[in-house]
């Protein structure tokens, strides 16, 4: 996943998963930057300059890392336990969604589907507004109203009596992704952007943090749910919320500060133009070639979440414990492929990878529906998640080589756009497609889409250069 993988989402996630993923998917690069480390005071500049980067490769990451400068280090700490902590609390809610819909009703997969979308309607309306803002007037403060947002959604998240106000509490949820997602990407952005030559290198292993705390999401979510009910584990991800807007508002700004009216050209963030998404896109191949993988990514998400767990429990009764379980296996399987991932990336080029990895993806979703016990339906779960690590790391790699220091929010809330586009009608579609014909049915339409995500990317990409 994503976080990252998935959205954190994943993202939905979408999710380090994308996430990072999730979100998340929160582990995306930028252009090179000056030499002094980035954000070493409130307006330090972020302009680009190639020629200053630090001389890294011959050491590797590890001595590329113990290199850093406290500052660096400090910013790059927070993030990553930011990026563990809405991780481990996506990884919470996964197997507690089905039950938590099925509180009031019988609403089967579409209910669980409708629970899922219900942050994409916020994200949809308010993503472009806040990476434009990201862009002109910083970072900072969108992160930490962002987590403080998600904290009070998944706070009423868990005190809501009716699927009416689940569904309210998770629009807030939204809200507060949009608001800090684009932001954050873009803050990590520009505090790595020295150091271009690793880039997949170091998205990978933010990814497989995050992957690893995942993993440990999942269990403890199947286990308090189990122990105290669903309304537990989303309390217990609104705290790690609100850690994470602690943390994030004491960051220092990396966006330099607004030059005063006619002096001069100002910096990029303060010059930030205005583009709608459709100018984006026009003439940038590889964004949209990236857009298109994306959107494969997060229907393999949708149905994750909102048919991986139906098809469990139909097969081999898994309840939320044994799910809980399974998705933590499945998270180790995808931190161990996000490094490998993001090394594979900055050797043999970001296309090559995002096809490996998004073709396994495609095949082990394939096979998914001819699982008849637990450990052939874990076996291909875990391939499918190992894949996903490779992949995440790879896209994440990719989407820093696009963004330009200038834009670099407003390109992270178009991912996101996509992301909520795709979430808002995904995990109904999903659930109805299982509702009406079959749960397998649902997975073979997401491993079609998976496949025609490769196939979509590979032709535009295949003329442009690393």
């Amino acid at each position: 996943m994503l976080l990252r993988r998935r959205p954190a989402r994943c993202c939905c996630g979408a999710g380090l998963r994308r996430a990072l993923a999730t979100q998340p998917p929160q582990q995306r690069d930028g252009e090179a930057k000056g030499s002094g480390g980035v954000g070493s005071g409130a307006g330090a500049a972020s302009a680009a300059e190639p020629e200053r980067e630090p001389e890294a490769s011959a050491g590797g990451l590890r001595s590329l890392l113990s290199a850093l400068d406290p500052l660096t280090r400090r910013q790059l700490g927070v993030l990553a336990a930011g990026t563990g902590i809405v991780s481990l609390g996506f990884g919470m809610v996964v197997p507690v969604l089905p039950q938590f819909a099925a509180q009031w009703g019988e609403f089967g997969a579409t209910g669980v589907g409708l629970v899922v979308a219900a942050p994409a309607v916020a994200k949809l309306a308010l993503n472009r507004a806040a990476g434009r803002r990201a862009d002109s007037h910083g970072r900072v403060p969108l992160m930490a109203a962002g987590a403080a947002t998600s904290a009070v959604g998944n706070f009423a998240c868990a005190a809501a009596s009716s699927i009416g106000g689940v569904c309210g509490a998770r629009l807030a949820v939204g809200a507060g992704s949009a608001a800090g997602g684009a932001a954050t990407q873009a803050y990590l952005a520009d505090v790595t952007a020295k150091f271009p030559q690793h880039r997949g290198a170091i998205m990978g292993t933010l990814g497989s943090i995050g992957m690893m705390s995942y993993g440990f999401g999942p269990a403890a979510g199947g286990l308090l749910a189990g122990q105290f009910g669903p309304s537990v584990s989303f309390g217990a991800v609104g705290v790690g919320s609100a850690i994470c807007g602690l943390a994030y508002a004491s960051l220092p700004e990396t966006l330099p500060p607004r030059p005063a009216e006619g002096k001069g050209e100002g910096s990029a963030g303060a010059e930030a133009e205005e583009r709608t998404f459709g100018q984006l896109l026009s003439g940038n191949p590889r964004l949209q070639a990236l857009l298109v993988m994306d959107s494969a990514v997060y229907v393999g998400w949708a149905v994750w979440l909102a048919v991986v767990p139906l098809h469990a429990a139909a097969v081999w009764d898994a309840t939320p414990a044994t799910l809980g379980v399974m998705y933590s296996v499945m998270a180790i399987a995808g931190a161990i492929g996000a490094p490998l991932g993001g090394v594979l990336s900055d050797r043999f080029g970001r296309e090559a990878t995002v096809v490996t990895g998004g073709s396994l993806c495609a095949v082990s979703t394939l096979l998914l529906p001819y699982a008849t016990s637990m450990v052939t339906f874990g076996a291909y779960l875990v391939i499918w998640d190992f894949a996903e690590g490779v992949l995440g790391a790879a896209l994440s790699a990719l989407a820093a080589d696009v963004a330009e220091e200038r834009e670099r929010a407003q390109i992270f809330a178009l991912r996101s756009q996509v992301e909520s586009g795709i979430f808002l009608v995904a995990p109904v579609a999903v659930g109805l497609v299982a509702d009406v014909f079959s749960l397998s049915t649902s997975l073979w339409l997401a491993s079609a889409t998976m496949g025609s995500g490769v196939v979509g990317f590979r032709m535009l990409s295949r003329n442009t250069s690393r």
